[in-house]
């Protein structure tokens, strides 16, 4: 059984536990059924490195699927928010949304 002692690792698996059941919910359930359960106030904004974690996908990657020039760009990947001069995000239910079609892209 893990044990965890300190209290940012207790905080790290409860935002773990918190975001993939979230992940899990909204794969089976759909994007309309989850789009009905985020409250427009509380639209999170997720950064690069949740973004690669979710995906699986480097962080050169995500950027190559942005940049227009790229053999990898991908017209259909949520495109970046600028948070302040040197940060940006994206907003989660867009990723997930992205992430279903993809896996949605595998049966038709």
């Amino acid at each position: 059984m893990l044990v965890l002692k300190s209290a940012i690792g207790k905080k790290y698996l409860i935002q773990f536990l918190y975001f993939y059941s979230n992940i899990a919910l909204y794969l089976t359930r759909g994007c309309k059924a989850h789009m009905e359960q985020i409250d427009r106030n509380k639209m999170q904004i997720i950064r690069m490195d949740e973004v690669s974690k979710l995906s699986g996908l480097s962080r050169s990657t995500l950027y190559e699927k942005l940049n227009e020039k790229s053999s990898r760009y991908d017209e259909t990947f949520p495109k970046q928010l600028k948070l302040s001069r040197n940060a940006v995000g994206w907003l989660e239910h867009e990723v997930l949304e992205w992430l279903e079609s993809k896996a949605n892209e595998r049966f038709s």
